[in-house]
């Protein structure tokens, strides 16, 4: 099971949510669409502290089977 970091729980009104398996992917990714779709140029210690105590376990999300 993966992990999850919904952008609503750091920034509000944001749709976009990041999963993967460790702490370092998901912040990096979150990261990423941080400086694009947020315009942030620099992302401050609090910031990163604020999106990593927002990472969740995934809990029942269904995956496709074939």
């Amino acid at each position: 099971m993966g992990r999850v970091l919904k952008c609503s729980d750091v920034h509000l009104g944001c749709k976009f949510e990041v999963r993967g398996e460790t702490e370092e992917e998901i912040l990096r990714q979150h990261a990423e669409h941080a400086k694009k779709e947020h315009k942030l140029t620099e992302i401050r210690p609090e910031d990163w502290e604020s999106a990593r105590k927002a990472i969740r376990e995934e809990v029942g999300r269904k995956t496709a089977t074939r």
